[in-house]
């Protein structure tokens, strides 16, 4: 013991890593409190051995299954499940040991940033009325956006948490036979949307296209008209709005939205960011850029806007 004590304390400036198993000798031993990553594994432990343990949280006691502590974990520990060789599975110990039907329920953290080369969302698969906007829920599954023809999803957010980006998202992955309509960044939005209206649209039908509206509070009564035309004509649109109280007076169609539940609340900081769509968010006081609900007739998914190519 002694011999292992000074291998655990000095071996890893020696380059020694010391992998050690063994019961309740092992929790007693006066070299353990050194020892960073453990495995508490509590198939076949004894009630003597389990005094020494920390506190299991619920767990079936299946070979392999086990509470890991330490670096190789995290630091309020995690239940696991080692990989099972090919001699194990043979052991009658281990005859329960099989690859279940449906793989475990597992709750992995969305990172602060989603690349576009990201490889699920690259490979993911969209559609006319489906673009892939991130990673989200509680296994880091592609976020899609349905878009049904005479829809209005609103997108509510603060100053730089991800409005543009998400549009930008979106412009990029719609499938080439959509027409997007928008103005250029450098034109009069009001004078865009005035223009498009008065030339009825000839060559473009409203399940061929999707009108792109950024900022869509600060343009002109005017234009909202206009736009509320081109919505009762059957054309899809997003818009982007600032999170305030009067939405509903600058923007009349976010009234379609909030009847509808299409929407995503981008940055929210509080649970109430969530009531224009009459909901209660689990959110962070500080969210990452592009961290934002989005909102549908289940419970809100959360979801990180994955960034474009630019």
């Amino acid at each position: 013991e002694e011999v292992l004590h000074d291998i655990v304390r000095d071996g890893a400036s020696a380059g020694i890593t010391a992998v050690i198993s063994g019961a309740r000798e092992l929790t007693t031993s006066r070299f353990f409190p050194l020892v960073p990553n453990r495995l508490y594994f509590p198939l076949g432990a004894t009630q003597e051995s389990l005094l020494t343990w920390p506190k299991l949280p619920p767990m079936d006691a299946l070979p392999g299954r086990c509470l890991a502590q330490g670096p190789i974990s995290s630091a309020t520990g995690a239940v696991g499940q080692l990989a099972l060789g090919s001699n194990d599975a043979a052991h009658p110990c281990h005859a329960n040991a099989v690859r279940p039907a449906v793989d475990p329920y597992r709750m992995l953290p969305l990172p602060a940033v989603v690349l576009e080369s990201f490889d699920t969302l690259a490979t993911s698969a969209g559609g006319l009325l489906r673009v892939p906007i991130g990673l989200g829920g509680d296994e880091l599954d592609v976020v899609f956006l349905e878009l049904p023809q005479r829809t209005v999803f609103l997108v509510i957010g603060s100053s730089r948490s991800g409005r543009t980006t998400l549009v930008e998202r979106i412009a990029a992955e719609v499938p080439a036979e959509t027409v997007c309509l928008r103005p250029a960044p450098t034109a009069d939005p009001d004078a865009y949307w005035r223009e498009l209206v008065r030339s009825g649209l000839p060559s473009v039908q409203p399940p061929d296209s999707l009108l792109l509206v950024d900022d869509a509070d600060h343009l002109s009564p005017e234009t909202q008209r206009h736009l509320t035309a081109l919505f009762t004509q059957g054309y899809r649109m997003i818009l982007t709005v600032l999170e305030g109280p009067s939405v509903l007076t600058k923007v009349p169609l976010a009234t379609y939205a909030r009847a509808a539940r299409t929407g995503i609340v981008l940055g929210p900081h509080r649970p109430s960011d969530g009531d224009f769509f009459g909901v209660r968010l689990d959110c962070d006081a500080l969210p990452n850029p592009g961290r934002g609900f989005l909102i549908g007739t289940r419970d809100p998914i959360e979801v990180q806007v994955a960034l474009t190519a630019d």
